[in-house]
């Protein structure tokens, strides 16, 4: 078995070098993990199982969560006798370096998300090592690591360093014998520790990339990709991630040039949390009807099932009452996207007549509440924005993706996984809406530069 340290084969003497891109979506409730080899055995790209860490549901889905001790020790599983820190992603993003002092180290959500990584790291490399020997084994592994962030936050020059700082340190954390421990990572960063692990990667090799991106990669190298301006939709479990694109080439290259980044707290989980506010709410108005009912000639009920309430003792307009608020925000949020781009990003786009690529993605996009806030809008916009409507697309599972039929199905889900399994060389240019002046939309008939218009041009 080798080391959970280990980056090379066993007796590995080979040396020709196989380039392997480990694309981590470090995501809010779950991450995921692919891994590709771009240039060898067909491009062939695999998801990576947890094993008892990942989802019952799915192996390929690991909580993000970390698990410590009061030495700071850490671990993905649970342990009853251990701090369990839930929402890293999230805590990194409001405050990468706010404190929490313990007996002897001190813990931020940058230190926990680089023990997190660390450990992911480790498992990735020793799960490859393990059971992917007889197509690798006789090469020197060349590693190459991509990890996803936000798109809003790669206009952030401060936050991408952050990004790239921890997906570097979590690297340098996942070599060496030692244990992964909050209290070594933090004497690191206080300059009390020194790290002398050989990497075994390029530093340049380590890179960030906007989630977004990585998402459509599949359908930019597809057979079905379209050059020009798309929407792209992300449903998390916690948060809407809403981006209106162009995509073309430049030189050969892919380019993706962001007009609009938009993100709010409307994923599946919290469409989840506030129906069960919004349902408390009717209940609780319910029971206190029936505790203040005081005509004593009608019939006490016979059961206790009696005493729970239906749907329809709600009244009739409470389901979409129940759903409206957070519907009305979900609206409210893809409108202003599709609202700048219609009037300031793109108005003269050739996608407003002939239809817009929008791609409903992401775990949570199950859920019907978001294909009718979708569905509502294009009725909208049709009639009142003189659009030809929308074209809601599928994600394209690529050829070179190995999955399973479950995984198949879910595609989605790995999806920036998988795209940041590519080459960073080789996703393309990425240019952030703060690079992107607005567009004065063209308001002169189709045809005004021509003076006399035949029947031959009609």
């Amino acid at each position: 078995m080798h080391p959970a340290s280990a980056t090379q084969f066993k007796n590995s003497g080979h040396p020709e070098a196989c380039d392997i891109v480990i694309g981590f979506d470090f995501g809010t409730s779950c991450s995921k993990v692919v891994l590709q080899s771009p240039h060898f055995a067909g491009s062939r790209a695999i998801l990576v199982p947890f094993g008892h860490n990942g989802h019952p549901m799915n192996s390929h889905l690991l909580a993000t969560k970390l698990y410590f001790d009061m030495r700071g020790n850490c671990s993905l599983a649970a342990d009853s006798n251990s701090f369990c820190v839930s929402g890293l992603k999230l805590k990194l993003l409001q405050n990468a370096d706010s404190r929490e002092f313990f007996s002897d180290f001190v813990v931020t959500p940058r230190t926990l998300t680089i023990g997190y990584i660390a450990l992911v790291l480790r498992h990735v490399r020793q799960w490859f090592l393990m059971t992917q020997s007889k197509i690798y084994g006789n090469y020197r592994i060349r590693w190459h690591l991509n990890i996803g962030m936000p798109s809003p936050g790669y206009d952030d020059q401060e936050l991408k360093d952050i990004y790239r700082g921890i997906a570097r340190d979590s690297w340098r954390f996942s070599l060496g014998v030692e244990s992964v421990s909050l209290s070594r990572i933090w004497r690191y960063y206080s300059g009390e520790l020194k790290l002398n692990n050989k990497l075994d990667i390029d530093l340049d090799d380590i890179n960030v990339v906007p989630e977004i991106v990585a998402e459509v990669v599949g359908y930019a190298k597809s057979n079905l990709r379209e050059n020009g301006l798309h929407v792209l939709i992300d449903i998390g479990a916690s948060t809407i991630d809403v981006s209106g694109f162009i995509l073309h080439d430049k030189d050969g290259e892919d380019c993706y040039s962001f007009l609009t980044c938009d993100l709010d707290h409307l994923g599946a989980y919290h469409c989840h949390l506030e129906r069960v506010q919004r349902i408390k709410e009717y209940v609780t108005r319910w029971f206190s009807y029936l505790t203040n009912r005081h005509d004593l000639v009608l019939p006490i009920a016979h059961t206790l099932q009696e005493y729970f309430p239906r749907l329809v003792d709600f009244g009739s307009d409470a389901e979409k009452d129940i759903l409206d608020a957070f519907y009305r925000r979900c609206y409210s949020l893809i409108h202003r996207t599709l609202n700048s781009l219609r009037k300031d990003r793109d108005p003269n786009s050739e996608k407003w007549e002939a239809g817009l690529p929008i791609f409903l993605c992401g775990g949570g996009k199950s859920l019907s509440i978001y294909r009718r806030v979708l569905e509502d809008l294009q009725d909208s916009w049709k009639t009142s924005m003189a659009t030809s409507g929308f074209k809601i697309r599928e994600l394209p599972k690529p050829a070179n993706f190995v999955v399973d039929s479950t995984e198949r199905q879910i595609y989605d889900r790995f999806a920036v996984a998988y795209g940041l399994s590519n080459p960073h060389y080789n996703i393309g240019e990425i240019r952030p809406p703060s690079n992107i002046n607005n567009v004065s939309m063209d308001r002169r008939p189709k045809y005004s530069h021509i003076e006399y218009v035949s029947k031959d041009w009609v």
